[in-house]
C-alpha cells in the first residue's frame, strides 16, 4: 500500500512540479545598442491576460522568466522613458526553453516648446512665535477695515458687537508697525483701511523686545509703504446691498463708506495723510413676554418692538517719517476717530395684565422709546 501511495505522488504531481518552460532574452535601445539594467518583462496567458511570471533585466540586459507551464502566451517589455513593446503567439511546451531574438526599445521622449512657471509669494509664514498673513490674499477685505482681514485669519472670531478675541481670549495688544496704539483696540482696527494693510502678524509668545503685556499675545499690522519717490493716492468706496430683512424698523439701514490715502515720499521724508468713513447699519427685533410669580400672583409682560442699531465710523490721521540712514527711522503719527454707536430699543408692551388667585385684571398697554449711544 506504501509502495502504491509512492508511486502516485511521484507520478502524479511530477508534472505540477517538473513541466515548467523558460523565456529568455535580451533588451537593447534601438538607436544607440545599449543594453538595458531594470527593463521589465511579464508574461500573460493568452487566454485570459492574466499573469504568469515576470522578471527584470540584469547590467547585460538579459532576463530569464522561468516557471513557465505549458500553453500560449504573450510578453509586454517595458522601461521608463521607452514605448512598450508586446512580443504575440509565444507558445511553450512541456519543459521547453525558448530564447527570443534580442529586443529593441524606442524612445518615447516628447518635445515641448515652452514651459510657463507662474509662482505666487507665500500668503502665511507659521513660526514658533508668531504667525503672519498676507492681506493682499484676502479679497474679500478690499474696501473694508483691519476688522474684517482679523475675520478671515484662524483662531480669530469678532462678535455682533464688533469685539475681537483671539483663541476665546479678547487680552491682547494691537500694535502698528511694530509700535503700540493708544485708545481702544477695536476701534484702532474699525478705523484702519484694509487697503492701507501690507500684513498681520499675531505674536502668540512675545519674546523679550516687547513688554509683558496681553494674555492672548500681540496684533501688529504693518501698512503699505511708498515703493519709490513721488506721490501716491488710494480712494477705495464701499456700498452693501439693502436688507433681506427689514423686521419692520422705522428707517432703512444705510451701509456704504469709503477711504483714501495720500502718500508723499521724496529722498529721506515720508509725509502720508488718510481718512475713512464707515456706514454700517444693523436692523432687528426683539419679541418677548415676561412672566413673574409672587405669591399667588402671575404679571405678564408681553412685548414687541424693534431692536435696531446705527454705526457711524469716521477717523482722521496723519504720520510723519524721516530716515537719515539705513540704521535709523524718525516717525510721528496723529491718529483720531468717531465711533458714533446707537442702540434703537422701541418697544411696545401689550395686553399686560395679572393673575390673581385665578382672576385676571384688565389689561393696560404702554409704549417705551428708548435709545443709547
Amino acid at each position: 500500500m506504501k509502495a502504491l501511495l509512492l508511486f502516485l505522488l511521484l507520478t502524479g504531481f511530477a508534472p505540477l512540479t517538473f513541466a515548467q518552460g523558460q523565456l529568455s532574452g535580451t533588451i537593447k535601445d534601438q538607436k544607440s545598442l545599449q543594453a538595458f539594467e531594470f527593463a521589465s518583462i511579464a508574461v500573460y496567458n493568452l487566454a485570459d491576460s492574466s499573469l504568469v511570471n515576470g522578471a527584470i533585466t540584469d547590467v547585460e540586459g538579459k532576463f530569464v522568466v522561468d516557471k513557465i507551464p505549458q500553453g500560449s502566451f504573450y510578453a509586454v517589455i517595458s522601461f521608463l522613458g521607452y514605448k512598450s513593446q508586446i512580443i504575440n503567439q509565444i507558445n511553450l511546451t512541456r519543459n521547453e526553453k525558448k530564447s527570443l531574438e534580442t529586443l529593441f526599445l524606442i524612445s518615447d521622449l516628447q518635445e515641448l516648446q515652452g514651459v510657463y512657471v507662474q509662482g505666487q509669494r507665500i500668503s502665511t509664514d507659521f513660526q514658533t512665535q508668531k504667525q503672519s498673513f498676507s492681506a493682499e490674499n484676502f479679497e474679500s477685505a478690499k474696501g473694508g477695515t483691519a476688522s474684517d482681514i482679523l475675520r478671515n485669519l484662524p483662531g480669530v472670531s469678532i462678535n455682533a458687537e464688533g469685539q475681537v478675541a483671539i483663541r476665546g481670549n479678547s487680552g491682547f495688544v494691537v500694535m502698528v508697525n511694530g509700535r503700540p496704539v493708544q485708545g481702544d483696540p477695536v476701534s484702532i482696527l474699525g478705523q484702519l483701511p484694509a487697503n492701507a494693510i501690507e500684513k498681520v502678524e499675531w505674536i502668540s509668545s512675545p519674546s523679550a523686545q516687547y513688554d509683558s503685556e496681553g494674555k492672548a499675545g500681540i496684533i501688529n499690522i504693518t501698512t503699505i509703504k511708498g515703493a519709490a519717490d513721488g506721490m501716491f493716492l488710494q480712494v477705495n468706496s464701499r456700498i452693501g446691498l439693502p436688507s433681506i430683512q427689514n423686521y419692520e424698523n422705522a428707517e432703512s439701514q444705510k451701509r456704504f463708506g469709503g477711504d483714501f490715502n495720500l502718500n508723499y515720499v521724496k529722498d529721506k521724508w515720508d509725509i502720508s495723510f488718510g481718512g475713512s468713513y464707515q456706514r454700517n447699519d444693523q436692523s432687528g427685533r426683539r419679541v418677548g413676554n415676561v412672566i413673574t410669580y409672587i405669591g399667588d400672583t402671575e404679571t405678564h409682560f408681553p412685548s414687541n418692538g424693534e431692536r435696531s442699531i446705527d454705526e457711524v465710523n469716521y477717523s482722521g490721521r496723519f504720520t510723519l517719517g524721516f530716515t537719515p540712514d539705513s540704521k535709523n527711522n524718525f516717525n510721528l503719527g496723529f491718529y483720531a476717530e468717531v465711533r458714533d454707536r446707537v442702540r434703537t430699543a422701541d418697544i411696545l408692551y401689550f395686553d399686560n395684565h395679572r393673575v390673581i388667585n385665578g382672576q385676571r385684571t384688565a389689561p393696560f398697554q404702554y409704549f417705551n422709546a428708548n435709545d443709547q449711544n
